[in-house]
């Protein structure tokens, strides 16, 4: 069975979604200026710990219960 992800109304194996992230990378590369590039690189960083830190904590508190 073949892992996919949600995208809107696409769906998407681990090698399409690498892809996107790759192109969108790039666009954002393009078309932003380096500070604004490096802003939004922390504001995802940040963005992607806490939703990853919220999905440890709620598996943690449901294992108590």
């Amino acid at each position: 069975m073949r892992a996919h992800i949600m995208l809107g109304v696409m769906i998407l194996d681990p090698c399409e979604l690498n892809v996107a992230i790759a192109a969108l990378t790039n666009h954002f590369y393009m078309t932003l200026s380096r500070e604004d590039f490096i802003c939004l690189s922390i504001f995802l960083r940040e963005l992607s710990k806490s939703m990853i830190g919220t999905t440890v904590f709620e598996e943690l508190c449901d294992k108590r219960a």
